[in-house]
């Protein structure tokens, strides 16, 4: 039974309609074309998102690291999270830049309270190698970088 509230304030009383009317009919088509929209938007909203951190993860390989015949083998899907501190994060830019992950001294990204991340797994010549970049609530860039232990 579903009662229209327009009903109420045009008649003053609730007019019931029969679960079976062409009414309640409609009302449900635009219920699931509404819930389908909304569920295209999401998609296609991480879609653009994943777009624009992968960008972003390949201009700083081949800027920052240096790095020269890539193959990309695997992307993560976008993921976020709030539990990378400020600390952690320096300790991640001094790890990178000792063990030559990046060149020289970075100027990364400033961080936000909620970080999106990617994993991305490549080859050099026949070397396989995964890490980890880090980006920003608004994708603007690459906050951190760290090298993840490969795994077959």
């Amino acid at each position: 039974m579903i009662v229209r509230s327009s009903e109420v304030r045009k008649y003053g009383s609730a007019k019931v309609l029969k679960s079976g009317s062409t009414e309640v009919r409609k009302y449900s088509r635009m219920l699931c074309a509404g819930l389908g929209f909304l569920m295209m938007l999401a998609v296609f909203s991480s879609c653009g998102n994943s777009y624009t951190a992968k960008g972003h993860v390949k201009d700083f390989m081949s800027e920052q690291m240096a790095l020269t015949d890539v193959d990309y083998i695997a992307w993560s899907n976008v993921d976020s999270t709030l539990h990378l501190t400020d600390s952690m994060l320096e300790a991640m830019h001094k790890r990178a830049q000792t063990t030559r992950l990046v060149k020289g001294l970075i100027k990364y990204q400033p961080r936000t309270a909620k970080l999106n991340m990617i994993t991305l797994k490549y080859a050099i010549k026949k070397d396989t190698l995964t890490a980890t970049f880090y980006l920003d609530d608004k994708f603007a860039g690459i906050v951190g970088v760290k090298s993840n232990p490969t795994t077959k």
